[in-house]
């Protein structure tokens, strides 16, 4: 996490906030955040500007002025990129880091890498766990890095035939299908549990043993769950926050995921189970789910 609906999310926010700004300022606070020497990184932003951001599952693309590109890898459980104007201060988990307060860089302790707008405002790349990372493509780098993914989730390439072309003669679980980035892009832990809950159908099923109906049943609830968590802003449990600092609202929209104590909201009955599959916890209704 975050998945696809919070990569999107952040996407579409990112877009309103700056695209056309100049990067007149780079801080590199933990030089392992980025796959690119300092000095390339820093020579590709200066006084360049963002011009279009695209996505393809979890990976950020920003497209920049000079035919570089600004790839955005794995935010994972606790990737953040928070923006904030040059009137405010960074206040997500603001510690007493702050020695360079009097600097145009405000940081906190999990802050790894600033870029500073000609306005003034600046976007902050945070990551508790530092599994994520930032680097400076070429097209043909880009181009490279995308073609080991997937089709992506949402995408217009991405229909009933395609996903049975990928889940024909796979003696593999649907949940570990669901996770594989190199088949569908864009789809984790969260969300395969809640796709695999719309569609009615067990986590557990081999994806060869899926008839027509249940993988047009599976299609539009890929569809339908990802684009209803986008519309609520995605989902956070512990870390996930938009680039303004809030939450997302989908969790109160779960059925499955972090329930296994709860009530099945389709069926009534407590019935949700969480058993660990493709070496991940995975929750499902025993009932519902066949």
């Amino acid at each position: 996490m975050p998945e696809l609906p919070e990569v999107e999310t952040i996407r579409k926010d990112l877009e309103k906030k700056i695209i056309g700004k100049k990067i007149v300022g780079i801080k590199i606070v933990q030089k392992k955040s980025i796959k690119n020497s300092s000095s390339k990184f820093i020579k590709a932003l200066r006084n360049n500007y963002v011009k279009n951001i695209a996505r393809k599952g979890k990976l950020l693309i920003l497209e920049l002025n000079n035919n570089n590109y600004l790839l955005i890898h794995h935010l994972r459980m606790t990737g953040q990129l928070v923006y904030v104007k040059s009137s405010d201060i960074h206040s997500i988990k603001y510690s007493a880091f702050n020695q360079l307060i009097k600097s145009p860089f405000i940081i906190n302790s999990h802050t790894r890498v600033i870029l500073l707008f000609e306005n003034k405002s600046k976007l902050y790349f945070n990551d508790i766990r530092r599994f994520g990372y930032l680097q400076i493509a070429s097209e043909k780098e880009k181009d490279k890095t995308m073609e080991k993914m997937g089709v992506d989730a949402l995408s217009e390439s991405f229909n009933l035939e395609v996903l049975k072309k990928s889940f024909k003669n796979k003696n593999r679980t649907l949940k570990s299908l669901l996770l594989d980035q190199k088949i569908i892009a864009g789809i984790g832990n969260i969300y395969a549990d809640e796709i695999c809950f719309d569609a009615k159908l067990d986590p557990k099923r081999k994806a060869n043993e899926l008839d027509d109906n249940e993988l047009k049943r599976l299609y539009n609830s890929i569809k339908s769950v990802l684009k209803l968590a986008i519309n609520h802003r995605g989902t956070t449990f512990s870390d996930y926050t938009d680039t303004s600092g809030k939450k997302g609202n989908f969790a109160k929209l779960l059925k499955v995921y972090g329930r296994e104590k709860e009530n099945c909201k389709n069926c009534g009955r407590k019935s949700i189970q969480k058993i660990k599959l493709a070496g991940r916890t995975t929750r499902f209704c025993e009932n519902c789910q066949r």
